[in-house]
């Protein structure tokens, strides 16, 4: 029982989000540190393409108007991707030499816009392939490391 919609949706997205096993599996399997930077943002792209653009925008929404926490999930993980940026810098994977620290919030808040502009176009956005391109075009990312 949920004692209001939003509480629907606030779950809807926790649950989801609460499954760090599969995710360290899959992580651990990528060939590079780009790759695992990717699947973090990724993780967050397939699961709002998974839940629709309309309990995505409703989640924004509620966020906007009540601050739940939600876009809090980002920055629990920002310390590990700050680290695999800053790996991607040293191994030349990342070419943008902003510092990680302000990097990361900058690719987020992107990526965030892109989630946003895919729910006010009812999905008729393509969300994958434009965050996937601006994620690259911010990293400034080597046209060889490019899917």
């Amino acid at each position: 029982m949920y004692r209001s919609k939003d509480d629907l949706v606030i779950s809807i997205y926790t649950v989801e989000m609460d499954s760090p096993e599969k995710s360290l599996e899959e992580l651990v399997h990528m060939k590079n540190d780009l790759e695992r930077l990717w699947a973090i943002y990724s993780k967050y792209v397939e699961l709002a393409i998974t839940v629709g653009p309309e309990v995505s925008a409703a989640l924004m929404s509620i966020e906007l108007n009540n601050n739940v926490g939600i876009c809090d999930a980002m920055k629990k993980v920002r310390r590990y991707t700050v680290a695999l940026c800053q790996n991607c810098h040293e191994q030349g994977l990342v070419m943008n030499q902003w510092v990680a620290e302000h990097l990361i919030p900058m690719v987020s808040a992107a990526i965030t816009y892109e989630t946003y502009e895919w729910c006010r176009c009812k999905g008729d956005y393509p969300l994958r392939e434009n965050a996937r391109m601006t994620f690259a075009a911010l990293l400034n990312v080597p046209e060889k490391y490019r899917p």
